[in-house]
């Protein structure tokens, strides 16, 4: 059973509290953000904790984890957060609001040229194909004449003609 006293126990501790009070405390100075938008904490503190150590086992070389939000209007739910490296989350988070550059969303084609998937941003389009971000990229933008990845076709939103079928 881990304690308090252990560094990445505190840690959980805290990102689970950290969540609760964005979306319960209307003082909270980033309550807007999430409890106002109706964003919700759907899990137990002690189910958060154990998922968070069940995570770390896969990232052994992980100095600062925290949680993320696939999608990111979306609640705090297993299955809708991950863990990652505070970095990764800081240059997201300073994306969504502006500082770095807005996120691109992706769709994801099959063969057939279906759409089967909306990714909110690179990150999330290589989660869901099971690439790295940068051929993602490489793909979306048509660099070095790639088409597809892994059996699907990606484009940037923007850049993609789809039509209602």
């Amino acid at each position: 059973m881990r304690r308090m006293d252990d560094p990445m126990y505190a840690k959980a501790y805290q990102s689970y509290s950290e969540q609760r009070q964005r979306c319960l405390n209307p003082r909270n100075k980033r309550f807007k953000n999430y409890g106002a938008r109706g964003i919700e904490v759907r899990y137990e503190r002690q189910e958060f904790i154990e998922w968070w150590f069940r995570e770390l086992t896969k990232r052994p070389t992980w100095r600062d984890p925290t949680v993320g939000r696939l999608d990111h209007g979306g609640h705090y739910e297993f299955g809708n957060v991950r863990l990652e490296e505070r970095s990764e989350n800081s240059k997201e988070m300073r994306a969504r609001i502006g500082s770095i550059r807005p996120l691109r969303p992706i769709l994801i084609f099959d063969q057939n040229a279906d759409l089967v998937y909306r990714a909110p941003s690179v990150k999330d389009a290589a989660a869901w194909v099971g690439a790295s971000p940068g051929n993602i990229t490489a793909v979306a933008s048509g660099a070095y004449g790639c088409k597809t990845i892994r059996g699907y076709v990606v484009r940037y939103e923007e850049d993609a003609c789809v039509s209602s079928r």
